[in-house]
Order: structure tokens, then sequence, then C-alpha cells
């Protein structure tokens, strides 16, 4: 009897292998960061109301893009990618703030998390460097866009 390709991929847990236990981790912050940006985007108030809450809109995208991307690439390595409630609910990430908030407060709290999980992913890139340059890549590249989603929220504090 023939296998199936699913069945012939060994599923090797993320602690198991360096780059995928990084990876992972990237991925339940990723995810994270979108719950985060979403409650955010519904439930910001104030003068700055309609820009803020679409910027928080496209940091909810880049973040659900930027996790499907780990997961794909953890599962090119053969590991299952975890982004259950579970996995996430372990996440390092603060709790979003509940409520209505104003949105210079709403910006601060999105900030220190979009910069929180750029500094994880830059010590991440630092301790793969050399074991697999896709998976570096695709965390450089992640660094990249949440740079930018930090900048753009550094300047509403202007």
């Amino acid at each position: 009897m023939v296998e199936s390709v699913a069945s012939q991929k060994r599923v090797v847990p993320a602690a198991e292998n360096g780059v995928g236990f990084r990876l992972q981790h990237c991925l339940v912050e990723l995810i994270d960061l979108g719950l985060h940006a979403k409650q955010a985007h519904w439930n910001v108030v104030g003068p700055e109301f309609r820009s803020v809450y679409a910027q928080f809109d496209e940091i909810a995208e880049m973040a659900r893009g930027a996790a499907d991307t780990v997961a794909e690439r953890l599962a090119a390595l053969e590991i299952s990618p975890d982004g259950s409630a579970v996995a996430v609910g372990e996440s390092p990430l603060d709790p979003f703030p509940l409520g209505w908030l104003p949105s210079p407060k709403a910006v601060e709290a999105m900030l220190g998390r979009v910069e929180h999980i750029g500094r994880r992913n830059r010590t991440r890139i630092a301790e793969i460097r050399g074991f697999d340059p896709v998976s570096e890549n695709v965390l450089v590249e992640i660094v990249a866009e949440l740079d930018k989603a930090a900048w753009m929220l550094r300047v509403q504090r202007a």
C-alpha cells in the first residue's frame, strides 16, 4: 500500500529544532499581535480616531500575512505550525488593555508590542544566522515590516 504524502511527513515538535523553535515563537507573537491590533482597532477613540483606526487595521493585516508566511516556512521544514488558542495564550505579549482607549494610549500600547516583537526577531535572526538562510530571510522581512509599523506609530506621537 502506498502512503499518502501527508502521512509520510514526519511531524517534528518545534522545540526539537532550533530554527523551528524560534519560528514557532515568532508565529505565536504575530498571531497575538494581529489580535491586539484588532482589539485596538475596535476600541480606539478620540480626535485622531479615523487615522489610528485604519493604522491598526493595517497592522492586523501585516501580522496575519507575516504569521501565514512563518507558518508556511515551518511546514516547509516539516514542522507542524501551532497557531492554536492554547499556543497563542502563551504569548509573551502583555494582554492588550480592554475598553475604550484614547488614541494616544492605544498608539503607545501598540507601539510597545510592535517594538517588542521586532527586538525578539532581531535576536532570532542572530541566533539562526548560518543555519537556515531562508528562515533568516523570512525573519528579516518581518522585522522590516515591524520597523515600518513602529515608525508610523511613533510619528502619531509628534
